[in-house]
């Protein structure tokens, strides 16, 4: 959340099981990764995101996550 109470949606991470017993050792793995820029203006409020060479406004970012399933596969890029 910004100073002015905007919100930017992070990401989606799905792994059946718990983490706290699942992840650790040989069965370790990451659950999700985050790899984009939130621009910001000179008071430290979210302008937009920049992923993977596209410029999206804080709404139209935030509404690929509110449409996203995330119990789907996902492609690993």
């Amino acid at each position: 959340m910004d100073p002015s109470g905007q919100s930017v949606f992070i990401g989606v991470g799905v792994f059946e099981g718990s983490p706290l017993f699942k992840l650790p050792g040989l069965n370790r793995r990451d659950i999700t990764s985050f790899r984009f820029d939130i621009t910001t203006d000179n008071n430290g409020n979210f302008t937009g995101v920049r992923y993977i060479g596209m410029d999206y406004s804080i709404n139209e970012w935030n509404e690929l996550f509110e449409r996203l399933d995330p119990d789907a596969e996902q492609d690993d890029e």
